[in-house]
C-alpha cells in the first residue's frame, strides 16, 4: 500500500508543538511501529510514539516536567517503557541516538540508516508491565537486549545474564537450567525443543554445555572454551544454541520474575479489569473471585471514568463518566456510569469469577433527550460509538485524571447478522438525529 509520507507540520502539532524540554529516543525498532502518532500513559507519565516523518528517525518522545525532572530521568522512563513493549512483542529494539530541545525532533538521516520498519496501523499497548525492582527492570532490559542485537555471541550473552540474575554461581545455573529447560522449551519456543533435543540426543549435559560452551566461551578468551568471531563453526553453534537459552531467558522472566507473557496474559484475560483489580487490591479482588458477599461499601472511591474504542477518536458524553456501584451479586460488580450533564447513562459489569468486562452497549448504554440540541449531539456521539463498537470496535475504558488503563476487551464479533444492513441503518439513525439537532440550533 502506498502512503502518504508524512511531514513535520503533520506530526509535531497539537501537545507536541507545545515548546518545552523534551526526551527524544531515536529507535531502531523491530516491533512494528504506528503510522500515526500514539500516546502511552506509563509510571503517570504520557509518552508520545512518533511515526518515521520526513526524514527522521522513528522514535519516543516526553515530556519534562511534574514527576520527571532531568534529562536522565526520562531516558530512564523510555528505556523501561521500550524494555516492557519487546517483552509484550517478542521482538526487540534499540536506541540510536538521543536528542533533546524545546520541541521533540528527532534525528535526522533515517533513509540513510538501513532501518526496515514493520509498520502498522493498528498499534497496540494494552499490556504493559511496570515493575519495581531493580533485577526484574535488568532481567527484561536484558531480554530486550538479546532480541535486537544482531551479533549471535552477544545476544546470547545477553540472554544468558538473565539465569545469571538469578543464580550467581556456575553450579546453581547450571543446576537451575537442568530443572527448567523442559518446561522453558514445551511450547517449543522459537525452535527451542528441536536444538533440545538435538543436544540429548548426543548425551549433552545440557545446564554444563550451555554454561561452559556459551555463557564462559562468549565471556571470556585467552583461556579456557572461546567462541572465535572468525569461526563458523563457533557462530554456526551458537545461532542453534540461540533459540533455546532465549527460552530459557523467557520462562525466567514469566516463572522466577512473575511477568506475565503476553500469550499468559491473553489467555487468562487478566487485561479485561486489569486496573480494576489493583484499585480494589488483591484482597478484596480475592473475595470477589470467589464469590463472597461484599458490601458496596467495601469498593474504593472510584475515579472518573473514559469510555472508548481503540484506536477511535473520542465520543464526548462518553469521556468523563461518574461510576458508582449500583449492587454487587456472586462477584460481579454493577457499576452505574453517568455523564457529568446527566444525560448519558452506561452499566458496566465487573466479573471477578471469570475475569471479564461485562457491558451491552446496545442496550446498556443511553442518552436522553431532554429538548435540547446538547441532549441531540450527545445521541449522534453515543450512536456513533454503537456503530464503531459494533464495527469490530475494542471497548477501552481509562481513568480520566491520569489515562491509565482500567480495562478492555477484544474486537467485538456480531453473530448471526446483516453487517452491511446493520450499519446502514446506524447511518440513517446518525443522519436523522444530526438533522434535528441541526433543527434545533436554527430554532435556538
Amino acid at each position: 500500500m502506498n502512503r502518504e509520507k508524512l511531514t513535520a507540520a503533520d506530526v509535531i502539532t497539537g501537545e507536541l508543538g507545545q515548546s518545552g524540554d523534551w526526551v527524544v529516543a531515536c529507535v531502531e525498532p523491530q516491533v512494528q511501529w504506528p503510522t500515526s502518532v500514539q500516546k502511552i500513559t506509563y509510571r503517570g507519565q504520557t509518552v508520545f510514539v512518533l511515526p518515521q516523518f520526513d526524514d527522521y528517525y522513528p522514535s519516543l518522545v516526553v515530556k519534562l516536567g511534574a514527576g520527571l525532572a532531568t534529562f536522565e530521568a526520562g531516558q530512564v522512563l523510555i528505556l523501561n517503557l521500550l524494555s516492557a513493549m519487546c517483552w509484550v512483542e517478542g521482538r526487540g529494539a534499540l536506541v540510536d541516538q538521543w536528542v533533546g530541545g524545546n520541541l521533540p525532533r528527532p534525528m535526522a538521516g533515517f533513509s540513510q540508516s538501513g532501518i526496515h520498519l514493520m509498520m502498522t496501523d493498528h498499534f497496540r499497548c494494552h499490556y504493559l508491565p511496570d515493575v519495581i525492582d531493580q533485577q526484574t527492570r535488568w532481567a527484561l532490559a536484558f531480554y530486550r537486549e538479546g532480541l535486537s542485537i544482531h551479533q549471535v555471541s552477544y545476544a546470547f550473552l545477553s540472554f544468558y545474564k538473565i539465569i545469571n540474575i538469578l543464580h550467581d554461581g556456575g553450579a546453581k545455573q547450571k543446576a537451575w537450567i537442568n530443572a527448567n529447560v523442559n518446561a522453558a522449551t514445551a511450547n517449543d519456543h522459537v525452535g527451542s525443543n528441536q536444538r533440545l533435543q538435538e543436544l540429548r540426543a548426543a548425551g549433552t549435559d545440557v545446564g554444563e554445555y550451555l554454561y561452559e560452551s556459551g555463557r564462559c566461551a562468549v565471556a571470556h578468551a585467552g583461556q579456557g572454551p572461546t567462541v572465535d568471531p572468525e569461526n563458523p563453526a563457533d557462530l554456526k553453534r551458537l545461532m542453534q544454541d540461540l533459540p533455546l537459552v532465549r527460552a530459557l531467558a523467557a520462562y525466567a522472566i514469566e516463572f522466577e520474575f512473575k511477568i506475565k507473557s503476553a500469550g499468559t496474559v491473553y489467555k487468562e484475560h487478566l487485561y479485561e479489569l486489569e486496573g480494576f483489580r489493583a484499585l480494589f487490591g488483591e484482597a478484596l479482588c480475592q473475595k470477589l473471585k470467589d464469590g463472597e458477599e461484599v458490601n458496596p461499601e467495601e469498593v474504593p472511591t472510584l475515579p472518573a471514568l473514559h469510555v472508548g474504542l481503540h484506536g477511535k477518536d473520542d465520543y464526548g458524553p462518553l469521556t468523563d463518566l461518574r461510576p458508582a456501584v449500583s449492587s454487587i451479586e456472586s462477584g460481579m460488580v454493577y457499576l452505574g456510569c453517568t455523564s457529568a450533564d446527566g444525560r448519558t447513562r452506561l452499566m458496566l459489569g465487573l466479573d471477578f469469577p471469570n475475569e471479564r468486562l461485562r457491558t451491552n452497549i446496545f442496550d446498556g448504554l443511553i442518552s436522553l433527550d431532554d429538548g435540547s440540541e446538547v441532549g441531540l449531539r450527545n445521541a449522534v456521539a453515543v450512536m456513533t460509538f454503537k456503530r464503531a463498537y459494533f464495527a469490530n470496535g475494542e471497548l477501552v475504558v481509562k481513568r480520566v485524571d491520569t489515562g491509565a488503563l482500567m480495562g478492555r476487551c477484544d474486537a467485538f464479533l456480531p453473530t448471526n447478522v446483516d453487517m452491511g444492513g446493520t450499519l446502514k441503518n446506524f447511518d440513517a439513525i446518525i443522519a436523522e438525529l444530526t438533522r434535528l439537532a441541526n433543527e434545533r440550533s436554527t430554532h435556538s
